[in-house]
């Protein structure tokens, strides 16, 4: 059944993509960089893990959006607003 295999294949996917960009950017040796990749609502699962595992920085990327888009609000602004610890957005709009 390809809908019951899908959401495997894509998560399959992400952590091998993951996995290639923790390897094309070390985190510094005193650093310890932990990764997880989930199925569901991005900004609930992010907090959930956040949360769960006691994080102490979250890292993530964000998109300057314009018109509607604008208006109806972005996982990395409610991640911001509703994590249990710092977050570090990333400006990937350059």
């Amino acid at each position: 059944n390809l809908a019951a295999t899908l959401p495997q294949e894509l998560q399959v996917q992400a952590r091998d993509q993951l996995k290639l960009l923790c390897e094309k950017h070390p985190a510094p040796p005193n650093i310890t960089v932990e990764t997880q990749v989930s199925l569901g609502a991005a900004r609930s699962e992010i907090v959930h893990s956040a949360a769960s595992r006691k994080v102490d920085l979250i890292i993530m990327g964000h998109h300057q959006h314009k018109g509607l888009g604008h208006l109806l609000g972005h996982t990395d602004e409610s991640v911001l607003h509703h994590a249990p610890c710092d977050v570090l957005a990333i400006n990937l709009s350059l």
